[in-house]
Parts: C-alpha cells; sequence; structure tokens
C-alpha cells in the first residue's frame, strides 16, 4: 500500500519543497526561543511540523479518493465502515468541554468501554460480509449499469405510478387534515409529532413516497418516461415529505436514490458524495435549527434548561456557526444515549432478551408497542420535546444480550449486506439494486435510528419484490378459437 502511495504522487519534488520548509521553520523556531520570542518560536515550529504532515494527509487522501473511484463506493466493505467508523469518532471523542452538563450530559466524556462495543460492532459485521458474501464484495466487483435488466412492462409500470400517486395523496390529505402542515406552523418541532398517532395513515404515506422516489428516476434512466417529468415528480413528493416538518422519512428516500443510482444509472464519484453529503448535512443542519429556535420563542414556557438552545452558548459555540454545527448534536447525542444505557444495563434494569430487536414485528400486534428509542428516553428519565432517544445501532442490541447481542446482531447485518451484493452481482436486476439499495440506506441511517426501528423498514422491500412481480408479469393471450356454424 505504501508503494502504491509514493508511486501514485504524480510530484515528489512538493514533498522535497514542504520539508525544506519545514526545516527553514524548524531553524527559525531555534532562533527565535534563542533570542526569547517564545511565542514566535512556538508559533514556527507548530508551521514547521504542520506543513510536511498537511501536505501527506492531502496526498494520502486523495491517494484514498481514487482507489475509492475506481471501485464501489457502496460496497458492503467500504460505505458502512467508512460511515460507523467516523460516527463513534465524532460521536465519542471528548473534544467539547462541557463544565455545566447541559442537555443531559450529552457532552460529558466517555469511557473506554465505548469505544470497545464499536470495536465489536464492526468486528461482527465484517465477519457477517466476510462469511455471506465470500469474496464478492471486493471494492472492484460493482457491476456496469448495462448489466442490470430491466424487465418492466411500460403499461405495468404506469399503472403502478398512478396507484402509488393516489395512495400518496389521499394518505398525505387524511394526513394535513387531522394535523395540519407542520412546516407553516411556528410550533413544527412540536406538531409534526403528532404523526406518530396516525400510524396506518402515515405507514400508507411513507410506503407510497419511498415508492414513487425510486420509480420515477428508474423510469427515466430506463426510457420509460421523460427525465423532467421524473425530477419533478421527485422533487413534489420530497416537498411532501418536507412538508411534514421531518428531514429523517426524506433522507431516508433520497439516501435510497443516490445508491440505486450509482448501480442502475452510473456509478457517483466519491468526490460528489462528499460534497453533496457536507451540503446536505449544512442544510438540514440550518433547517433543524431554525426550527427548533421558532418554537422555542413561540413557547417561552418550553425554554427549559433541557429544551433550550443556549446549551450551545454554554459549550463555547460562535454563534454565527450554531446553525451549521446543530445536526452535530444528533451525532454525539446518540453515542451519548448509548453511554448511559449501557451504565444502566444490566446494573439497575435487566436484559430484555430480544424484546426490543422484534419491536417491529410486535407493531403487529394489538395494542400500543413503544419502538426502542422510547424506551430509552423513558430508562433514561429524559423530558424534551421530541419523539425517542435512538442509541446507534448498538443500543438494541446491547439491551437485549449485552457484548453478545452486539456481536449477534451486528453479524446478522453484515451477512444480509454480503448476501444482497452477491445477489446484485450474480443476478443485476433492478429488484435487486433496489433491495440492496434500501438495505444499504437502513445501515447508514441506522447510524442515528437504529437499524431496523420500525415495520417499514421491513415492509418496504416485501412491497417492492410484489411490486417486481406485477410488474414482470406478462398479459393473459387468450388464444384464438375456431368456430364453425352449426347446419
Amino acid at each position: 500500500m505504501a508503494a502504491a502511495f509514493l508511486q501514485a504522487s504524480a510530484a515528489p519534488h512538493r514533498l522535497v519543497l514542504a520539508l525544506l520548509l519545514g526545516g527553514l521553520f524548524c531553524a527559525a523556531g531555534g532562533v527565535a526561543a534563542a533570542t526569547g520570542a517564545s511565542e514566535l518560536a512556538l508559533g514556527l515550529a507548530a508551521v514547521a511540523v504542520l506543513a510536511p504532515l498537511g501536505y501527506a494527509l492531502a496526498r494520502a487522501g486523495a491517494w484514498l479518493v481514487r482507489q475509492l473511484d475506481s471501485g464501489d463506493l457502496f460496497s458492503p466493505c467500504v460505505a458502512f465502515p467508512l460511515a460507523y467508523i467516523l460516527w463513534f469518532s465524532f460521536g465519542a471523542i471528548d473534544f467539547v468541554e462541557d463544565p455545566f452538563h447541559v442537555l443531559y450530559g450529552m457532552f460529558d466524556p466517555m469511557p473506554p468501554a465505548i469505544w470497545g462495543y464499536a470495536a465489536l460492532g464492526l468486528a461482527g459485521y465484517l465477519c457477517g460480509v466476510a462469511v455471506c458474501g465470500r469474496r464478492n464484495n471486493s471494492p472492484q466487483a460493482r457491476p456496469s449499469s448495462q448489466e442490470f435488466a430491466h424487465r418492466w412492462r411500460t403499461s405495468s409500470y404506469r399503472a403502478a405510478l398512478t396507484s402509488f400517486f393516489l395512495l400518496m395523496t389521499g394518505s398525505y390529505i387524511a394526513l394535513v387534515v387531522r394535523m395540519g402542515i407542520p412546516v407553516l406552523s411556528a410550533s413544527a418541532a412540536e406538531d409534526r409529532l403528532a404523526i406518530a398517532n396516525f400510524g396506518p395513515t402515515q405507514s400508507v404515506f411513507l410506503c407510497s413516497a419511498w415508492t414513487l422516489m425510486v420509480l420515477l428516476p428508474v423510469g427515466g434512466w430506463t426510457g420509460r418516461m421523460g427525465r423532467k417529468p421524473a425530477i419533478l415528480g421527485v422533487a413534489a413528493v420530497s416537498a411532501l415529505m418536507l412538508s411534514l416538518g421531518g428531514r429523517a422519512n426524506f433522507f431516508a428516500g433520497f439516501l435510497t436514490l443516490v445508491i440505486a443510482r450509482n448501480y442502475l444509472r452510473g456509478r457517483i464519484r466519491v468526490r460528489a458524495v462528499l460534497l453533496g453529503t457536507a451540503a446536505l448535512f449544512v442544510v438540514f443542519s440550518a433547517y433543524g435549527f431554525l426550527r427548533d429556535s421558532a418554537f422555542h420563542a413561540a413557547n417561552s414556557a418550553a425554554n427549559s434548561a433541557a429544551n433550550s438552545l443556549e446549551y450551545l452558548d454554554q459549550i463555547g459555540i460562535p454563534a454565527a456557526a450554531q446553525p451549521l454545527v446543530y445536526a452535530f448534536t444528533y451525532v454525539r447525542g446518540t453515542v451519548a444515549t448509548f453511554r448511559d444505557v449501557a451504565a444502566m444495563i444490566p446494573s439497575e434494569i435487566p436484559y430484555q432478551h430480544g424484546r426490543l430487536t422484534l419491536l417491529p414485528l410486535a407493531t403487529l400486534l394489538p395494542g400500543h408497542h413503544e419502538p426502542a428509542d422510547m424506551f430509552f428516553k423513558k430508562i433514561l428519565g429524559h423530558d424534551f420535546v421530541g419523539l425517542g432517544q435512538p442509541a446507534t445501532p448498538l443500543g438494541p442490541f446491547y439491551a437485549d444480550f449485552g457484548g453478545f447481542g452486539i456481536a449477534a446482531g451486528m453479524f446478522a447485518f453484515g451477512g444480509l449486506a454480503g448476501a444482497l451484493y452477491r445477489r446484485v452481482r450474480r443476478h443485476p436486476t433492478t429488484l435487486c439494486a433496489l433491495a440492496y439499495a434500501w438495505m444499504t440506506q437502513a445501515g447508514l441511517f441506522g447510524l442515528f435510528a437504529g437499524l431496523c426501528p420500525y415495520i417499514t423498514t421491513l415492509f418496504v422491500p416485501l412491497l417492492w419484490l410484489a411490486l417486481d412481480r406485477f410488474l414482470r408479469l406478462e398479459p393473459p393471450r387468450i388464444a384464438a378459437q375456431t368456430f364453425s356454424p352449426r347446419v
């Protein structure tokens, strides 16, 4: 790997120049220290160290981007492990001093055990990919978009579009009549939570909207409809989802669309993914900050120490940067919740023995069944405006069976990812690409919300399987019969 990196360096003289400048700064720092200018000496020494190091890191990053561009970014061995490492690194590193114990101790120090559990989960996932995916998960194994077979009948495709559009529109109207349009309200942060009271209607709307978000682009990519109508259709569906005041449902559908495009349309460059991710992070962070700020301004009684946004000032974040980094609290918050859950289970609360992992299936039974994030919020005794407290994908597994649950649960998810990716390579069809895109989205978004927080996570691929069978169904043929008149 080191040889490949040195070979990839197109301009080695730049490294020599960086080292030379570093040496000059070291010499200047020594002279400054000898003459008593301590601050200048420290500054020059810092530049001397950071200049070559920064150049080496930049070259290493460029080499890594080229390596990822040459293969499949969304392979089970690439996308999820990288996102997993970044999520826990940013969420677990204590680089913010919190002397006020704000927001239920979100920025309190992380114990070393959290790093151990994170490593255990990643190891279990990679073992599952290796066992079930065999040798088909290398970054160079991405099938070309020309290899995918599109066997959907055009007439059935248009009928499906019409049906799902009617379902989405009808369920959206039913939701709006009952709860209004949250995004138009100053209390959108609270009004959006009312959708949880209309479970069946919400499920119909989300499943229809997510299906349209992939059906419309697939039609544009395969020539079954124009590109402009497909883009306008996706924009309309996105607007309806965002009008309900949340970002999570839109992000799940959009991420599925991006991953599916990587296989059905053409490879997406790493630079485009990085720039798009940064742009979405900033936009969604500002959106959440403005929405919550408007809510707290309109409801001064809710501005307690836990619900207000003053904690951003208390931890030293400048006011101008707060809208841009607000979404970081979602990263830190999930890891902090997992830290608190691991501290309470099993010392104060016993293991749940599979109840949290199987809760999505329990929603099919009569009665009210709280999801895992609501369970965590309840046992921690936290009271804030919002639904539950997700604890990363490791939280439900740990709460059920401890460290063994983390290893077994992540192994099962890795095995599913490897098996689906192998299926995509061996039988590249539209259904396989969409199913793998949805599963990968569930893993990436699951870093925040959990791998399977709701029944819709399981229901959507089953719906798409039935839809694929319908779109490939040949119309019945009526055999020609000869009738002879009676004499």
